[in-house]
């Protein structure tokens, strides 16, 4: 059972509500903005304050607390459940033609907008044209997906979209959030940032905005969602650490808190509940696969077996992290467990770099080959988290041998660095993962020239596991061929995934049993789930 809070004087809002900036225009109603907050009342502490509001338009740089508004604000045709599976959420059902390239979408009866409007076919269709727009100023990526995909309403409560070619992984991306027709249809998208919606937010989500201030969000629930409590309040702060203090001094129930590398994680006060929640993300050590000695899969071998991921985790997470052998996330329904990378052993790592060739000729501990020292670069994002990683590796290679030259860069550099393949190691993350396994577009070979596919691997058997699996919609071969893919990876080792982060979410009195955790969420976000989203 849930556990509830009562709190009878929780929150004065008044009339009064001092705003700052563009955040000016919302406020409570005149009934409402006179009352005490009584009742059922969670408060959360986050960091950062929310810039706007529509969630069409965040990326990567945006604040946090965006994407957590957004995810109680808003929904999607689907959802993503704790293992990976798209499950429908504003949909009621989907089907699939034979051919994998029609999806015919079915609506709810029972969800509307906030204010009131009923969620219709002409809102789906509204959004989706609004980020294949030319002049959609949000996530790139996101538009090129959308603009293959031919969208119309068959009726108020039907959807048809037909892709270009067969994607199994459609649904998830049709967790894509909704926003209204009646309000963004007739703007064009090159002015939704600036819109007033984008400030006052009408969504279809589980909680709609009462109020927002530059210190804090209240929500409460929507009229059609059998909410958990009365009221919901993000409260902003400016560091992490604040945001701790504040639920040590009790002015909140939770924070949510991602280790960052070189810097601890702030420990949880006295008498809280932490739930560690495995995110949709990960941080991995790539290899150029066309620059020598990684081109040689008995180097890359001896990298995997002389690096120890638990140490590394320790050290530079102080253990707020989990290793991971191939890019398809533990607990995801497509996980194979046996597919496992060489486990730390240093005299192996030693052996088989000497097979290869690779000797300490001088004596002095530095491995050589033909008289010149094991040296290899390592480029990284100018950061303080990826600089810990990087000395943290150093100190490990250096224990085999191995000299690590380490190359800094512009982290918003980074990318067009490892897509044109200037780099033999990189360290870089990926985030937002576990929605779908469909990893197509970052190991397939026809990515590997300016595309994702970083490492530039270029394998037949990979790419026709992956090509196989992206476009079947049978669930149990889809499976399967991930499984074989998993199996090659760990054969191939084309890069070294270090470790998949961790949330830590600690609530001074848990709302949901610590046994509920799930397997994976896939943003931070989603953890919002577990104490106000309805199932």
């Amino acid at each position: 059972m849930v556990t509830r809070i009562r709190w009878q004087i929780l929150i004065a809002v008044v009339t009064s509500l001092v705003v700052v900036g563009m955040l000016s225009a919302v406020a409570l109603s005149n009934a409402a903005a006179s009352q005490v907050l009584t009742g059922d009342v969670y408060v959360e502490g986050v960091v950062g304050t929310p810039r706007q509001l529509n969630p069409l338009l965040h990326d990567a740089f945006s604040p946090p607390v965006e994407r957590d508004l957004a995810a109680l604000i808003f929904a999607g045709l689907t959802r993503i459940d704790d293992q990976g599976r798209a499950q429908p959420d504003l949909a009621a059902r989907w089907t699939v033609s034979d051919d994998g390239r029609v999806y015919v979408f079915t609506l709810r009866t029972d969800r509307t907008w906030h204010d009131g409007r009923p969620v219709t076919a002409a809102d789906v269709v509204a959004t989706v044209r609004g980020v294949q727009n030319g002049q959609f100023p949000g996530d790139p990526a996101l538009a090129a997906f959308w603009r293959n995909v031919l969208v119309e309403a068959l009726d108020a409560r039907t959807i048809r979209f037909e892709l270009a070619a067969p994607f199994a992984g459609f649904p998830a991306a049709a967790r894509l959030p909704l926003v209204p027709a009646h309000l963004y249809g007739d703007l064009p998208p090159e002015r939704w940032p600036a819109a007033p919606w984008s400030l006052r937010p009408v969504g279809a989500g589980a909680y709609r905005l009462l109020a927002l201030d530059d210190t804090q969000a209240v929500l409460a629930p929507h009229a059609a969602a059998a909410a958990r409590f009365d009221y919901l309040v993000l409260r902003f702060y400016p560091t992490m650490d604040a945001a701790a203090h504040g639920l040590l001094q009790g002015e909140v129930q939770s924070v949510a808190t991602v280790a960052v590398a070189g810097r601890r994680a702030p420990a949880p006060p006295p008498q809280t509940t932490r739930l560690t929640l495995p995110l949709g993300e990960y941080t991995l050590l790539a290899f150029n696969l066309q620059h020598p000695p990684l081109d040689d899969v008995r180097f890359r071998r001896a990298l995997a077996l002389g690096i120890n991921r638990d140490v590394l985790i320790a050290n530079v997470l102080a253990g707020q992290g989990r290793p991971l052998d191939t890019p398809i996330l533990p607990g995801t329904w497509a996980a194979d467990p046996t597919a496992q990378l060489p486990a730390f052993r240093r005299s192996e790592a030693q052996q088989w770099l000497g097979q290869i060739g690779y000797a300490d000729s001088n004596g002095d501990g530095w491995l050589d080959l033909d008289g010149e020292r094991l040296t290899l670069p390592l480029l990284i994002g100018d950061t303080p988290e990826y600089v810990a990683l990087a000395q943290e590796l150093a100190r490990q290679f250096r224990a085999i041998g191995i000299a690590l030259e380490i190359n800094r860069v512009p982290l918003d550099e980074l990318p067009n660095e490892l897509a044109a393949h200037n780099f033999t190691l990189a360290l870089h993350r990926w985030s937002n993962v576990g929605d779908d396994p469909d990893v197509y577009a970052l190991w397939h070979s026809s990515r590997a020239e300016g595309g994702t596919n970083y490492p530039g691997l270029r394998d037949a058997r990979s790419d026709e596991l992956l090509a196989e699996a992206r476009t079947t919609t049978d669930a149990t071969r889809r499976r399967e061929l991930y499984r074989q893919f998993q199996q090659r990876w760990v054969e191939l080792i084309p890069s070294l995934p270090l470790y998949q982060s961790l949330l830590a979410y600690d609530l001074d009195r848990s709302p949901v049993p610590v046994d509920a955790a799930p397997r994976i969420i896939v943003t931070r976000a989603d953890r919002l789930r577990l104490i106000a989203l309805v199932p």
